[in-house]
C-alpha cells in the first residue's frame, strides 16, 4: 500500500466495503494510522510533491512557513512546527537518494 493509500483507507472493512481494492490481491500490508504515522506519511507525500516540481529546500521551507494557523497549533503543542520539521527533514532524505 502507499503512502497516500494507508492515510485514506484504514481498515480492510473499509476497502471492502467501498470496492475500493481487492484486498486479496493487495501484497503490502496495511499499517495502523495514528496521528504519528499520519502526519509522518503527510510529510513523506509533501516532500516527494515538492521535488516533483522542483523546488528547491529554501522555496519548500517557505511554502511551509504560509501554513501560520498550524505553525500556531502546533508550537503551542509541540513547542515547535513539528509539520515543517518533518517535511524538510523527508525532503532532505529523499534529496539524498536522487
Amino acid at each position: 500500500m502507499t503512502p497516500a493509500g494507508n492515510l485514506i483507507v484504514k481498515h480492510d472493512i473499509f476497502i471492502e466495503a467501498n470496492g475500493l481494492l481487492d484486498v486479496a490481491s493487495t501484497t503490502a500490508p496495511l499499517i495502523a494510522v495514528t496521528p504519528a504515522t499520519g502526519s509522518q506519511l503527510r510529510a513523506e507525500i509533501d516532500a516527494h510533491v515538492a521535488h516533483l516540481y522542483g523546488l528547491s529546500r529554501d522555496d519548500f521551507s517557505y511554502i511551509l512557513d504560509t501554513f501560520p494557523v498550524l505553525k500556531r497549533k502546533e508550537e503551542a503543542a509541540f513547542g515547535e512546527f513539528m509539520s515543517k520539521r518533518k517535511c524538510l527533514e523527508e525532503y532532505d532524505r529523499i534529496g539524498s537518494i536522487l
